[in-house]
Formats: structure tokens, sequence, C-alpha cells
């Protein structure tokens, strides 16, 4: 008894086909070519890019990504198309001891305008798991090569 309910009657086996004809339509039929980043991408929208054609100008490149819905990393997808659409755009590992010093990265990048060179530069690094040093010593900060000044107008 027990156990027998998975193993007649072709429920066990019937799931396996099941899964593996969708894994061949998706990805052809040879199981040694089959990379999960090829179904599971994300791509960081921009509000502006949520129409054609200015997707094509707001969004980055799609990358290939790490990670599942129970996973570090977790990376909820859509089961259709495997497109990531949600999970942590930050992540940061912090020493509660001493937060001067923490790793920090913002998966697309720092900046929300497409023009500027912080737009998705952090977008690899956030897919292969890298962080960025960062601190909160004010000494440091000054040494920065960028500022921006906003000024009212007179």
């Amino acid at each position: 008894m027990g156990n027998e309910q998975w193993w007649t009657g072709g429920l066990l086996t019937g799931a396996l086909q099941d899964a593996v004809d969708r894994a061949e339509d998706m990805q052809g039929g040879d199981p040694d070519e089959w990379q999960w980043g090829d179904y599971h991408q994300v791509t960081f929208g921009h509000p502006l890019g949520a129409m054609q054609p200015l997707d094509l100008l707001f969004n980055p490149t799609p990358e290939p990504v790490d990670g599942s819905r129970i996973t570090v990393m977790a990376a909820g997808y859509n089961d259709e198309t495997g497109n990531t659409n949600h999970g942590a755009g930050w992540r940061g590992v912090m020493d509660i001891q001493d937060l001067s010093e923490s790793y920090h990265i913002v998966g697309p990048g720092q900046s929300g305008h497409v023009r500027s060179d912080h737009y998705d530069d952090q977008l690899h690094d956030w897919v292969e798991g890298t962080y960025h040093a960062t601190t909160t010593d004010a000494a440091i900060y000054q040494e920065t090569s960028q500022h921006l000044q906003m000024v009212p107008a007179e």
C-alpha cells in the first residue's frame, strides 16, 4: 500500500514525460544542449519601455540569470516565457558591527536616465552575483570626480 498510487496507472511516468516534452519544445531534442539561461532571463524594464518600439531604447538587453523561486538569488519568472518578473533588484551584505563597509549591487544600475553611463552598468554584475564595496565614510565621498549641484533659479 502507501506509495502504490504513484506507480500504478502511469502518474509518475506521465508527469515525467510531460516535463521532457515541454523542455524539448522549448530547447530542442538534445538535453546536453539545454541551458537554463536560454529560458530564464531578466530584463529590468524602464517604465517608458513598456511599449514597442520604446522598449528597444529604454530596456537593457535581456541577460541569462540563475535562480528560481526557491533558490539563493531568487528570481520568480513567467512559466510560459521564462522571463524573470520579480526578484530583488537591490542586494546588500552588511556587517552589523561595522556598517561603514558594506557590499551592494543595484540590478539595472544607479541611474534611471537612459543616456547615463550608470543606466545599466551593474546588470552583468547583478546576474553574476558580484557585489560592490561601499562605504559611509564621508571623506571618501568628497574625493569623487562627479558632483551634481542643484541651484534654485533667481
